[in-house]
């Protein structure tokens, strides 16, 4: 038996792709140790541990923006070196900060009086015997510009907020006092854990002395230390310089191996921190092979289905282009005539009536000139789907040429004529809806019957000839032909 051209292509297609899936199965599977070793080595951790850091750089960045903006303020200057008289005013300030940019705190604390002012009034005042309001004294007389502080926000329910504190100052460089907002440790927690979903690495944030400060595990929070790692100790000794450069390691975990990569972020002072479990490379890697199998089973089954979808729709297509018109979707010329000799056939063996009717555009140029070439284009597909929904379901309509179409029906010339006048009535109301104010547009239409002894080309001459006796007579008819009309 022989094998058709399309077959012998997929089963060429099949065995190269098979060849190909083997191939490549096998040199994956024996590059899946140096994959492995490339993880271990900090390849990919330390890229996505960039990744990580430029992102929390626009999560922090606003607030941190926000808060520098505060400290600049001359309202707030202002206010605090006039002896805070209206608390009103500050109040206000505060709450239009908060309403603003949406953080859950904004606050500011005066060194002149110690009053922690809030969005909802004064807080407390605050005191060196106050464990709570050491935070406040210590960024005093740090003398640094800004800090993060993780603390309990008694503003709201205690609930465990980073605080963004900036250093307040009048215009001779005295300090005022401290100014900032709050973030919520949740909300924040959040965040980092839809990082860790994204990237599927442990992802949390530590200060200089490698005591985790954010986390999404809160009991890791204020408990944890990097510093409290043998491998990872050294990097937070008291003097240690948090503006090196990143670094990699690798330490005991209860879970077995834990690879960690770190780096500075000098806009919040604490350290990123991203680690994984080595098991969990381990699984990926050996992972890595049955995923290949299934990708590749399943790429050369579906190459092999949308190749013999696309054999078989391009066959369909160029039937379809051999036999319809681009524009009207009509049959064309070619295949009008070859299915009139099907019905001639079908005249001759049966005594079944056969007519034609020719249609022509009256003044379709107009359209032209009008509207342009686009507006008569859609004229012409208006006209073909008026036929199509306006014709019975065996007759065949066909474009012959520019503004030319043709029905061809096995019906008498009367019932020929009825089918026309349904089309010519349908096109009227098209025209009504696309173009009203171009005049003289309609239908001409020459109805033929064919009679015993008429080919194609006689029953297309007297339609023809009916068609031009209907532009004769003024446009806008229907003629059926008599044998008297030239």
């Amino acid at each position: 038996m022989r094998i058709s051209l399309k077959h012998r292509l997929i089963i060429a297609l099949a065995g190269i792709l098979t060849t190909a899936f083997v191939l490549i199965s096998g040199l994956n599977y024996t590059a899946a140790t140096k994959a492995l070793t490339l993880e271990i080595s900090g390849s990919s951790l330390p890229l996505l541990r960039e990744n990580i850091y430029s992102e929390l750089q626009r999560d922090f960045l606003p607030a941190m923006h926000i808060a520098s903006m505060m400290a600049a303020d001359s309202f707030l200057k202002n206010w605090a070196l006039d002896g805070e008289r209206d608390r009103r005013e500050i109040v206000q300030y505060l709450k239009e900060i908060r309403d603003k940019y949406g953080y859950e705190s904004t606050f500011f604390v005066s060194a002149a009086t110690g009053r922690y002012y809030h969005f909802d009034g004064v807080l407390k005042e605050l005191s060196p015997q106050d464990e709570h309001d050491r935070w406040f004294y210590s960024f005093r007389d740090s003398g640094r510009l800004y800090r993060l502080d993780v603390d309990t926000d008694q503003a709201a329910e205690d609930r465990l907020t980073i605080f963004v504190n900036y250093r307040l100052e009048d215009y001779e460089g005295r300090f005022l006092g401290v100014v900032g907002v709050g973030i919520v440790m949740q909300n924040f927690s959040a965040l980092l854990r839809a990082k860790e979903s994204d990237y599927r690495r442990r992802i949390y944030l530590v200060d200089r002395t490698g005591l985790v400060q954010a986390a999404t595990d809160a009991a890791r929070i204020h408990r944890d230390s990097l510093a409290d790692i043998p491998e990872t100790a050294k990097l937070f000794a008291r003097n240690a310089d948090p503006t090196e450069k990143p670094f990699d390691s690798t330490y005991e975990g209860p879970n077995g191996t834990v690879m960690v990569t770190a780096r500075y972020m000098p806009e919040i002072d604490w350290f990123l921190a991203v680690e994984t479990d080595r098991r969990d490379v381990l699984r990926s890697s050996r992972n890595s092979l049955a995923t290949t199998i299934l990708i590749g089973l399943s790429a050369s089954i579906l190459v092999i289905l949308l190749s013999l979808a696309t054999f078989s729709r391009f066959h369909t297509r160029l039937e379809e282009l051999a036999s319809t018109d681009d524009l009207t979707g009509c049959a064309n010329r070619r295949e009008f005539e070859a299915r009139m000799k099907r019905m001639f056939y079908r005249r001759e063996r049966y005594g079944r009536p056969l007519s034609l009717a020719m249609i022509d555009v009256d003044f379709f140029k107009r359209v032209n000139d009008a509207l342009g070439h686009h507006a008569g284009d859609r004229l012409l597909k208006g006209l073909a789907d008026t036929m199509l929904a306006t014709k019975r379901p065996d007759d065949v309509s066909a474009r012959l040429g520019g503004d030319e179409f043709a029905v061809a029906l096995e019906a008498d010339a009367a019932e020929a004529a009825a089918v026309a006048e349904r089309i010519a009535a349908s096109f009227r109301t098209f025209l009504k809806a696309t173009a009203p104010n171009v005049p003289g547009l309609g239908l001409s239409i020459g109805i033929a019957q064919a009679a015993d002894g008429d080919d194609i080309e006689k029953l297309l001459a007297k339609a023809d000839s009916a068609l031009y006796a209907a532009k004769r007579e003024g446009r806008g008819r229907i003629v059926r032909f008599s044998g008297t009309a030239t």
